[in-house]
């Protein structure tokens, strides 16, 4: 993740858009609405952090995404979820 991602839940919420098959994360970047003062998105291997402020949470463009036709190469997690994920699979790596 970004340096500082989901490090302060009370100022920005944080998701996780996990990209399937061959959708490059930076085609995706280009095509996932950002609404400028409220949304932030950063592209990573196979995924796109989107962050967005908690004030204007309702102004963010994040729920658009759901109606696109690029949805259907994606599933969103929050970044709670995405990191209890994480651990798990770490600990199965472990166990």
């Amino acid at each position: 993740a970004p340096p500082g991602f989901g490090a302060d839940p009370s100022l920005r919420r944080s998701d996780v858009l996990f990209l399937f098959g061959a959708l490059d994360a930076s085609e995706a970047l280009a095509d996932v609405p950002i609404r400028p003062d409220v949304d932030e998105a950063h592209a990573g291997p196979g995924v796109l952090y989107f962050s967005r402020l908690v004030a204007r949470a309702s102004q963010s463009h994040l729920s658009r995404v759901v109606g696109m036709p690029i949805y259907q190469s994606m599933t969103i997690r929050n970044w709670n979820t995405t990191r209890r994920l994480l651990a798990l699979m770490d600990a199965r790596a472990a166990g």
